[in-house]
């Protein structure tokens, strides 16, 4: 097997950067691992942690090597998957709420637009939480 050779590149390389800003925020660093590069966000203002799949252990072993010492990813980790076709997703940041999607989508940083529009189309539509008062 061939070694997947990893970079990182301004966000703004980064396929997927557009669709993010506009859910997020405009900062961030690109990865490219196979072919196209995608976008690491760091933690940060509501964000509180961020993931990247990586489809085999050595390319998880790359980016968290690029990545573990960079400002904004802190404790870097990877999380090895048990299953040969699940991906190893390398993690930073705090643990994420597996419960409540809403707080979920808080936790990774999204608008409340954002998680509203994302809620409004799963099969049991999950209503906004009342703000606090």
């Amino acid at each position: 097997m061939s070694r997947v050779r990893v970079r990182l590149l301004p966000a703004g390389r980064a396929d997927d950067c557009s669709y993010f800003r506009s859910l997020l925020a405009d900062r961030g660093i690109a990865v490219q691992t196979w072919g196209t590069p995608s976008l690491l966000i760091p933690v940060g203002g509501r964000r509180q942690g961020g993931y990247y799949p990586a489809a085999t252990w050595s390319t998880a072993v790359q980016v968290w090597f690029r990545i573990r010492r960079r400002p904004g990813f802190p404790r870097a980790r990877i999380r090895w998957s048990r299953y040969p076709d699940v991906y190893h997703n390398v993690v930073w940041g705090a643990e994420p709420p597996l419960e409540d999607e809403w707080a979920r989508g808080r936790f990774y940083g999204y608008s409340d637009a954002a998680i509203n529009d994302f809620l409004s189309r799963l099969p049991h539509a999950q209503e906004m939480p009342d703000a606090p008062a």
